[in-house]
């Protein structure tokens, strides 16, 4: 799964006018990796109370407001598994584990 979404990463960061590479420079990784297995990153506990039914949060979470940016951005954005796999789950209430498993096939 970590695979797919770095190499999908990639493909948003060249659509978007970036290096493809930066996703996997020192800093990148570290990002990637602190905000999808860090209880400290706000991404992470949202997340995980959004897999054990609690959304409620206080803090401000980039990566729910920025789905639906990054999607339009894109223009849909459709041809992208994983991202359209996160905007199903979290914006559409999807079942995360059907959803996630149809992506990693």
């Amino acid at each position: 799964l970590i695979q797919k979404a770095q190499v999908e990463m990639q493909e948003i960061l060249h659509r978007l006018g970036a290096h493809r590479e930066t996703i996997s420079t020192p800093a990148g990784m570290g990002d990637f990796l602190a905000t999808g297995y860090s209880s400290s990153s706000r991404n992470y506990s949202y997340g995980f109370g959004f897999a054990t039914g609690n959304t409620e949060s206080e803090k401000t979470v980039e990566g729910m407001k920025n789905i639906q940016n990054i999607m339009a951005r894109l223009e849909n954005g459709s041809d992208l598994p994983f991202l359209s796999a996160v905007k199903a789950i979290f914006k559409e209430g999807a079942d995360a584990r059907k959803t996630l498993e149809s992506v990693i096939k």
